[in-house]
């Protein structure tokens, strides 16, 4: 041992979790993860406050796998946030971190972690114009 780290194989083309083959592709997967975050109940919908009745309290038996994730997706509690950025604060490093993204009037993507401090102006305007 030489102290050296190198590979053990070749890294599989398109294959890494950090570099994928489109990076519009990793927009779409982390907007989506984000989407699963929200949600309300549709009509009809059964409000349920155990893990298996509708009725307080907990069930007698033990819980299948299924039962556990769809009773955690229905009453999970996710609270999102995100740092408020203005000019004098903004971080380009953060930007490139930025997973939820907004199109703009001429197709453009942009990160919306700067949107209202850089571009909702210039977009406003372009509204403003067309009508």
């Amino acid at each position: 041992m030489d102290g050296e780290i190198s590979l053990l194989k070749e890294p599989e083309e398109n294959k890494s979790c950090c570099c994928p083959k489109e990076p519009l592709e990793t927009i779409r997967k982390d907007r989506g993860f984000v989407l699963t975050k929200w949600g309300g109940k549709g009509k009809g919908d059964e409000e349920t406050n155990s893990l298996n009745t509708p009725s307080a309290g907990y069930s007698e038996e033990p819980l299948g796998f299924d039962e556990f994730l769809g009773y955690m997706r229905n009453n999970m509690f996710t609270i999102s946030a995100m740092a408020f950025q203005d000019l004098m604060s903004l971080d380009g490093e953060r930007l490139k971190r930025c997973r939820v993204h907004v199109l703009a009037q001429d197709d453009r993507v942009i990160p919306f972690c700067s949107y209202n401090t850089l571009y909702r102006e210039e977009d406003l305007q372009k509204v403003r114009c067309l009508r």
